[in-house]
């Protein structure tokens, strides 16, 4: 296939944002819109699927095929290394891009034509960018084998990362071009909308990151499920950012839709500018400097534009009398507050050219679970008055239940689950707190989370076993082969309570003993792993409620109508 082709659909999408920005609205301009996006998409989709039969079929005349595609792989890691490059990583991009705009002129009926056109404009440069970096470059001589991908990125959970972290980025990008219309109309329809492409943005990065957290679990962090990585954080805070937007009570700036696109494409700069080199464990492409070029451009205007906004609403805003204490706003503030932090110490390394050592992540996410644990607390606080005893005791029980399975009674660590139950205890007790439990399931999700990781870690033990060929090696219970320790570079063998991580490929051998092989216990990891899903759960349940709603107030427009 010739590169052409995608120039085409670079110059369609062009013609689709003139069009959209053209003030008059004649007859066709949403049916001439319809028919160049679809050309466009047509395109875009046909590009995909024949790099995809090339790299399934490891068709060795395109370069891209050759440097990430071998018959050495399976199908399946054949078809994600579509990502594995950023030629392809991009043209997935355009193709999800394309996508989206295809549906959003489809199926929404209160068209904004300025919104559709600023949505063009993000997709021309990223389908320009698809063209220039050409994933159907073609090599003069025919080489005999693939290069493939590295064996820690076949793993069907790295397969399915990528696609919901640039899902993600598209709903993010659809939020970005909302932005005219919460400036111009500001009305409960703009809010619902923004919060609904703002939940659609969270659900995606949310299953993107559990993705990544399970792959990082099962391959390189040897039974971490976060490694503070610069690239880790990077998303973390893209994460944090939308969280503390739902988070706020009002939305009464234009950051709400402008700020997670530019976090996002922050993430992206970081990735291929190539400042990253030698500090992330998860740069694997080379720095090109018009991609980087295009993303800084970018963030310049982005932030340019909020802080002329911000200029022009302390202007106009009128300072009234402070009112109670808004909880929802202090956890947002919070969250950004720990956001701040995070990407303080993932840019730091950029400058002294030297890791942020994970204490100080630790410290840092210890000290906002800290936080938000007092806010859930303190915002029902008459509950607690009431039955704050209660509470406090089921919470202490809770907390001495997982010293016992887990053998230990670390009085600090104790301390902390104690008061990380509270706010799950409150909401048992509080009759008004289950009737919100909309509201709630999140939260919920966060304390099973945070006390997951907490019993996970500081209750976990370490130790060796030594391997013997002539037996097969038994821990905990657990017996495993001496040939299934020598063909893996990492095992992980889980109970319901616990997970036995053995770190093979950091073996010891010893002339004397023989092979000592380290593992680690891993105690109520499932906790972690539970709160991820039930916080996957909160945009879901969201969505659901915003659709419903909108449909709702759609059906009593007509019947208000009929009569």
């Amino acid at each position: 296939m010739n590169s052409g082709l995608l120039f085409i659909s670079v110059l369609l999408c062009a013609c689709c944002a003139l069009i959209s920005f053209i003030s008059i609205n004649f007859k066709y301009k949403k049916t001439a819109l319809i028919t160049l996006w679809s050309v466009s998409f047509v395109i875009i989709l046909i590009s995909v699927i024949l790099l995809l039969y090339y790299l399934i079929n490891v068709n060795l005349k395109y370069l891209y095929v050759y440097s990430h595609s071998s018959k050495s792989m399976a199908v399946l890691y054949r078809m994600s290394s579509l990502c594995a490059g950023e030629e392809g990583c991009f043209l997935l991009w355009a193709f999800i891009m394309s996508a989206a705009g295809f549906l959003i002129l489809l199926i929404n009926k209160n068209f904004d034509y300025r919104a559709f056109g600023i949505f063009c404009i993000i997709s021309f440069f990223i389908f320009l960018i698809c063209f220039m970096l050409n994933p159907f470059e073609k090599i003069s001589v025919v080489p005999s084998a693939g290069l493939g991908i590295e064996k820690i990125l076949q793993n069907p959970w790295m397969a399915i990362h990528p696609p919901l972290i640039f899902l993600s980025y598209t709903a993010m990008a659809v939020l970005f071009s909302l932005w005219p219309i919460y400036s111009a109309y500001k009305n409960e329809t703009a809010i619902n909308l923004i919060k609904l492409w703002i939940n659609i943005s969270m659900f995606f990065l949310t299953a993107g990151l559990i993705s990544g957290s399970v792959w990082a679990y099962h391959s390189y962090a040897y039974g971490k499920v976060w490694a503070w990585d610069s690239m880790e954080n990077i998303s973390l805070i893209t994460w944090l950012v939308l969280c503390a937007f739902i988070h706020r009570d009002k939305y009464d700036t234009q950051a709400v839709c402008i700020l997670p696109f530019a976090t996002a494409c922050f993430s992206v700069f970081l990735a291929r500018s190539g400042v990253l080199d030698g500090v992330s464990y998860h740069v694997y492409t080379e720095r090109n400097i018009i991609i980087t070029q295009f993303i800084l451009f970018f963030i310049f205007g982005a932030v340019l534009f909020l802080d002329v906004q911000r200029r022009r609403y302390i202007k106009s805003k009128k300072y009234e009398a402070k009112e109670v204490i808004n909880y929802k706003n202090r956890a947002s503030d919070a969250i950004f507050i720990f956001a701040c932090f995070i990407l303080l110490g993932t840019i730091a390394p950029i400058i002294s050219k030297t890791h942020t050592t994970a204490i100080y992540y630790v410290t840092i996410s210890m000290t906002f679970a800290a936080a938000a644990i007092t806010i859930l607390v303190l915002k029902d606080k008459e509950i607690f008055k009431k039955r704050g005893a209660l509470i406090i005791v089921l919470s202490a029980a809770a907390a001495a239940v997982i010293g016992i399975a887990v053998h230990q009674f670390k009085i600090l660590w104790m301390l902390f689950l104690l008061i990380s139950f509270l706010p799950l205890f409150l909401f048992v007790a509080g009759k008004s707190a289950r009737k919100y439990w909309k509201y709630y399931l999140a939260h919920i999700g966060l304390v099973f989370l945070i006390i997951g990781a907490v019993a996970s870690n500081a209750f976990g033990t370490e130790g060796y076993v030594l391997k013997n060929s002539a037996y097969n090696i038994n821990i905990s219970g657990f017996e495993i082969s001496a040939e299934e320790i020598d063909s893996s570079d990492i095992i992980i063998l889980s109970k319901f309570n616990n997970d036995i991580v053995i770190k093979s490929a950091n073996r010891i051998s010893n002339a004397q003993t023989g092979v000592l092989i380290p593992y680690v216990e891993k105690p109520l990891i499932i906790l972690f792993w539970a709160g991820c899903i039930i916080i996957l759960m909160q945009p879901v349940i969201q969505i659901v409620l915003l659709c419903k709603n909108k449909e709702d107030k759609s059906q009593k427009k007509q019947d208000d109508a009929s009569i």
